[in-house]
C-alpha cells in the first residue's frame, strides 16, 4: 500500500519519479520492473481515492510482460483491486468472488470462461482505450469520430440485463456481435475470443451497472480502460478505472500522460538493463571461450608433457610439475565454474553441464573433518613460503553436503571452495606463531567459518562483492540452495553457509 497521501496530480508525479529514483537509481542494477509497476498502481489508488473522492469506485493497474506466453499480471498482485469504501460491497463479489471456485469475473477469465478485456487491449504495442459508457454519452472532444482517436465507445445501456447469461446472450445477441467485430473478435469456436465468452465478459460489466445503480439511486456506473497510445516494451500497462460520473478532458488527459511517463521511463531503464545484460553475455562468452581454449591448449599439452615426465622417472622434477599440475587444474575448474554459475537459469542445462564438468555429482558426496584435514596438509605442503593454516572444529561430525537442484556438490567443487577460503586467509588472516587459525563451527543446516584477521573490517556491501566468493555466493543463492553470508565485525571475518 501506498503511505503517502496523494490529493493532487502533481502529487502524482512527484511520488512516480521518487519511487523510480528508488527502484531505479544510483547503481542498483536488479531493473525490478514489477516492484515499480507496483508503486505505480498503489499511488493512483490512493490519487483516485482522494482527488475523485465520491467519483471513485474502483481502480486496477494491469501489466503484460510480453516475454512470457500468459503474462498477463496485476500490478498488486496481494490487493488486485482497489474500491471506493462504500461501494465495495456492491462490486467485489461480481469482480473477484469471495473464494477460487465461486462465481466472479476473474475466476471466469481464469478458467477461460470469460474473454480478458486486458488481455485484449495489451496484445498489440499500437492499442486503443476503451469506454464502458453509462446513463450519459461522452461529448467532444472526448468522443471523436476520427479512426485515429484509438477511443471505442461501448454504451451499457444498450444491453437488456438477464440473470441467465444464456438468455442475455440470446437477448443482446446484436449488439454482442457487432462488439465482437469491433474488437475484431475471430468467431470460431476453437479462438479464446469466442462470441459465448465476450458474451459472459460483457454480462459482468452490465450486472456491475444493474447492480450499483439499483443500491445508489440517481449514480452513474462507467469503466474507463487507459493505456498509452503507443508501447514499443515489454510491459505493457493498462488502467481500469470505474466512475458514477464522467472524467474531463484534463483528467483524461493527465492520467493517460501519466500512464505515458511510467512506460517511457520503464523503457529507458528497460535499455540499460539489456544493456548490461549484453555486458554479461560477452563475459560469459569470454569465460566459455578462455574455459575452451584451457582444454584444448594448456591442459592437452600439460598431459603430454606429464605422460612423458612420468615415463622418465625423475622424482624432483615430478613433484615439481605436479605442482604446477594441481594449480592449471585449479585454474580450468574455476572457469567451468565461471561457465556454469552463466548456466542457473536453466536448472535442466545447468545440472547437465555440472555432472559433465564434475562440478556436480548425481550421487550425495561427503566431505568431512578428516578429508579437511588431509587437504589442509596438501594444502600447506604447497605453499612453502606462507603460514600454515590450522583447522579448529570441535564437532567430529562437521561434513559439507549442499545439495543443487537435487544434485551434489562434487569434491572438486567443495577443494575450490576450500581453497577459496584458504586464499583468503592467506591474504588478510593474522598469523601466530606462523599459522592462521581457521574456526569452523558446524550444525546439521549450518555451517560457520571464522578467522582473526590482521586489520579491522569494515562492513560489506555482499551486492558489490567481486571474485571467487561472489562465485560461490552467486551458486548457493541463485539456485535457492541456501544462504552464504559473509558477516565481518571487527577483526573477525566469517563465511555463513545455511542449508534452506
Amino acid at each position: 500500500m501506498c503511505n503517502t497521501e496523494i490529493k493532487t496530480t502533481i502529487e502524482l508525479i512527484r511520488f512516480i519519479n521518487e519511487q523510480a529514483n528508488i527502484v531505479y537509481g544510483g547503481e542498483n542494477t536488479s531493473f525490478n520492473h514489477g516492484a515499480y509497476i507496483k508503486h505505480c498502481s498503489d499511488a493512483f489508488a490512493s490519487y483516485f481515492k482522494l482527488y475523485l473522492k465520491d467519483r471513485f469506485l474502483f481502480s486496477t493497474l494491469s501489466a503484460w510482460n510480453r516475454k512470457k506466453t500468459d503474462g498477463v499480471f496485476f500490478a498488486n498482485r496481494e490487493k488486485r483491486y482497489d474500491y471506493n469504501i462504500d461501494s465495495e460491497g456492491t462490486f467485489k463479489p461480481i469482480i473477484e468472488g469471495f473464494s477460487d471456485d465461486a462465481d466472479s469475473l476473474l475466476n471466469d477469465i481464469r478458467q477461460k470462461r470469460s474473454i480478458s478485456i486486458t488481455k485484449y487491449l495489451l496484445k498489440e504495442s499500437y492499442g486503443f482505450d476503451m469506454i464502458f459508457e453509462g446513463n450519459k454519452s461522452y461529448d467532444t472532444p472526448i468522443r471523436c469520430d476520427n479512426d485515429n482517436a484509438k477511443i471505442i465507445f461501448l454504451p451499457l445501456n444498450g444491453l437488456i440485463f438477464n440473470g441467465d447469461i444464456s438468455i442475455f446472450q440470446i437477448t443482446n445477441k446484436v449488439f454482442i456481435e457487432s462488439f465482437a467485430d469491433k474488437l475484431r473478435i475471430i468467431k470460431d469456436p476453437e479462438s479464446e475470443y469466442t462470441i459465448e465468452k465476450t458474451s459472459r465478459l460483457l454480462w459482468y460489466y452490465k450486472k456491475m451497472q444493474v447492480e450499483y445503480c439499483n443500491e445508489f439511486d440517481g449514480k452513474d456506473f462507467m469503466v474507463h480502460f487507459i493505456r498509452p497510445s503507443f508501447i514499443d516494451f515489454d510491459h505493457n500497462m493498462l488502467l481500469s478505472l470505474a466512475t458514477n460520473l464522467q472524467l474531463d478532458e484534463e483528467e483524461l488527459s493527465s492520467i493517460n500522460l501519466i500512464l505515458f511517463k511510467i512506460v517511457a521511463l520503464m523503457a529507458t531503464e528497460r535499455v540499460k538493463e539489456v544493456e548490461t545484460l549484453k555486458r554479461k553475455a560477452s563475459f560469459s562468452l569470454t569465460t566459455h571461450s578462455l574455459k575452451t581454449q584451457l582444454g584444448t591448449t594448456v591442459i592437452k599439452l600439460k598431459n603430454n608433457f606429464k605422460d612423458k615426465l612420468n615415463a622418465l622417472s625423475l622424482t624432483e622434477l615430478t613433484g615439481a610439475f605436479n605442482e604446477l599440475d594441481n594449480e592449471i587444474e585449479e585454474l580450468y575448474d574455476l572457469t567451468s565454474l565461471l561457465s556454469l554459475i552463466d548456466k542457473i537459469i536453466d536448472r535442466e542445462i545447468f545440472c547437465k553441464a555440472g555432472i559433465e564438468s564434475g562440478l556436480l555429482s548425481n550421487d550425495r558426496i561427503l566431505f568431512n573433518l578428516e578429508q579437511l584435514k588431509t587437504f589442509t596438509n596438501e594444502y600447506n605442503a604447497r605453499q612453502k613460503g606462507f603460514p600454515d593454516i590450522e583447522i579448529e572444529c570441535a564437532n567430529k561430525q562437521f561434513q559439507i553436503d549442499f545439495p543443487v537442484y537435487g544434485k551434489f556438490l562434487s569434491f572438486k567443487l567443495i577443494k575450490l571452495f576450500i581453497n577459496t577460503l584458504f586464499e583468503n586467509l592467506i591474504k588478510y588472516g593474522k598469523r601466530e606463531s606462523n599459522k592462521i587459525k581457521l574456526v569452523i563451527v558446524y550444525s546439521d543446516k549450518n555451517i560457520e567459518f571464522t578467522n582473526v584477521t590482521i586489520d579491522k573490517l569494515s562492513p560489506i556491501d555482499e551486492s558489490k562483492l567481486k571474485g571467487n566468493l561472489k562465485l560461490f555466493k552467486e551458486l548457493i543463492e541463485e539456485t535457492k540452495s541456501g544462504d552464504f553470508l559473509i558477516r565481518p565485525d571487527g577483526n573477525v571475518f566469517k563465511i555463513e553457509l545455511k542449508h534452506k
